[in-house]
């Protein structure tokens, strides 16, 4: 009798654990992941055109991110506020993965710097988190994008403050060659929203 008791609960469980184990599966590697390929449409309708198949950290929240879309809408705005463009020093970072962190580092300095803050409240596809790309992630761009680089301005902001001079920060001269120089950030450029995911 014992043992019939025994077997009537293992099945249950065991039906359970399975169940809870393939949920817990796919929602793991649901997101561990590449799932989309340079070209197509991202989960925010812009086009992908960075993936990284092991992934890289995004340096605000340290989640991994697999892919960037960048946003088929380019913005114009200064970089700065005019309250604070002058002689203040944000230490922002470089490489991919540091446009969204920098973007919120600006913000949290300036609140109203137009381009960091029409980034963050882009919202095209109903997403809020696209954000004003670093140099590296512009560069990537360079390299990815499955279509023409005509379809992109020159003279574009990225999220980096310029390191010889707190009054500027770095601008990304032309997609084309990748080139990058300092511009007071008061100055009015182009912005191309972008966002990790």
């Amino acid at each position: 009798m014992k043992k019939y008791c025994l077997i009537l609960l293992f099945f249950p469980l065991l039906f359970i654990f399975t169940a809870c184990e393939n949920q817990w599966i796919k929602g793991i590697t649901s997101h561990m992941f590449a799932t989309h390929k340079v070209g197509d449409i991202g989960p925010g309708g812009g086009i992908v055109f960075c993936v990284i198949p092991s992934g890289f950290l995004m340096r605000d929240t340290g989640e991994r991110a697999y892919h960037l879309e960048v946003s088929p809408e380019p913005l114009h705005y200064s970089w700065a506020s005019s309250d604070l463009s002058m002689g203040h020093r944000i230490y922002t970072l470089s490489g991919i993965g540091t446009g969204r962190y920098n973007t919120n580092l600006i913000l949290a300095t300036d609140p109203t710097a137009p381009a960091a803050l029409a980034c963050k409240g882009f919202g095209f596809g109903g997403l809020n988190d696209w954000y004003l790309p670093s140099v590296a992630e512009l560069e990537e761009l360079v390299y990815g994008y499955p279509g023409s680089l005509a379809d992109f301005p020159n003279d574009l902001w990225t999220s980096e403050q310029a390191i010889d001079d707190s009054q500027d920060a770095v601008g990304f001269a032309h997609l084309g060659s990748s080139s990058t120089f300092d511009m007071t950030k008061t100055v009015s450029m182009f912005v191309i929203p972008i966002r990790a995911f």
